[in-house]
């Protein structure tokens, strides 16, 4: 995973990579790609929040939610922009760690100013848009701050990140690797003991076909019976061999005084749901299963420990047959 603050690709190729990654709710074997880019960004991101903010946790979380918003912002990468450029500019102007520039200040394409080679232009016209330049050129010289590093603590926050990154965007990797390999290969890895079933299975078909070429009657038998060619697959997962993960969409969570309630778009494949409500460290709090319906509450007195003004993580999975079929992703509470 690339998280030494380097941004090496230019616009062109890295436009590439955000039109590979997009969508990868919904197709998991794109999170490799969306893992790389966010990873460029990931020490920039963690020490530009830590020198505004001066707190490692407040930080992280800030560096967590910012990634998360990254994610689901793809479609809007204006084409020619890298993706760390953009995820400055919501630093900058929309989040906590802001520099009091609002867009509004900015002129129209505020942004047209960041780059190797910066809109002279807006410069010109708009004051805070130099401020902007200066702040963006310090956001990338951050991790040659020595001091400012170690003050950070990134040597021990790094970890903690690619775990999230990991937690997020690589749940599938193993999986995605095992489909990729050609057969050949996967059986190279295969044990000799391991694959005695599969020949067994082979040897049985064989020998059925051999039977039922051979006697009439017994083929008819055969027929209203399953035969060893109708064996499931000895996949000790067929889950692994599924690429239709769907996504659970528009999961939202609304909070009163009495209750906690998250809806989402139902879907007629699911049997039930499940949800898990977890801490900004990606802690569980409660995971509440069989759910029938696209929607639940939890009161308050539930969770004892809930702050409304705290951050959150949460997702829903739609489960059929014992497993998952579609999932929401995490989602941020408050939204981003």
């Amino acid at each position: 995973m690339a998280m030494d603050g380097e941004v090496r690709e230019n616009p062109a190729e890295e436009r590439q990579k955000l039109l590979a990654a997009r969508g990868w709710e919904a197709d998991r074997e794109r999170t490799g790609v969306l893992r790389e880019l966010l990873g460029r960004s990931v020490e920039h991101v963690y020490l530009w929040s830590f020198s505004r903010l001066r707190s490692r946790d407040k930080a992280l979380e800030l560096t967590r939610n910012t990634l998360l918003w990254a994610s689901r912002s793809l479609c809007s990468v204006p084409e020619g922009r890298l993706l760390d450029h953009w995820i400055f500019e919501h630093l900058a102007t929309e989040t906590p760690v802001r520099l009091d520039l609002l867009r509004s200040e900015l002129g129209p394409e505020p942004c047209q100013v960041l780059g190797d080679e910066p809109n002279l232009h807006y410069l010109e016209a708009y004051p805070e848009c130099r401020a902007l330049q200066d702040a963006y050129t310090s956001y990338r010289n951050l991790p040659s701050d020595t001091q400012l590093v170690q003050r950070a603590g990134w040597a021990s926050s790094r970890p903690d990140l690619e775990r999230f990154l990991e937690g997020h965007f690589g749940e599938e990797n193993a999986q995605q690797s095992e489909r990729k390999d050609p057969l050949p290969h996967r059986l190279g890895r295969v044990g000799f003991r391991q694959l005695l079933p599969l020949a067994l299975i082979v040897g049985l078909a064989g020998y059925a076909w051999w039977l039922r070429s051979e006697n009439a009657e017994l083929r008819a038998a055969l027929a209203e019976k399953p035969t060893p060619t109708t064996i499931e697959s000895t996949d000790p997962n067929p889950e692994e061999t599924d690429t239709s993960l769907g996504h659970v969409r528009n999961l939202g969570l609304e909070v009163t005084d009495e209750f906690l309630t998250f809806s989402w778009d139902g879907s007629s494949r699911a049997e039930f749901y499940r949800l898990v409500f977890m801490n900004a460290k990606m802690d569980t709090i409660t995971v509440k299963s069989n759910i029938g319906t696209s929607r639940t509450m939890m009161r308050r007195e539930e969770l004892p420990a809930f702050d409304p003004n705290a951050s959150y993580v949460y997702k829903v999975d739609a489960i059929r047959s014992d497993r998952v079929i579609a999932t929401s992703g995490m989602t941020t509470y408050p939204p981003l």
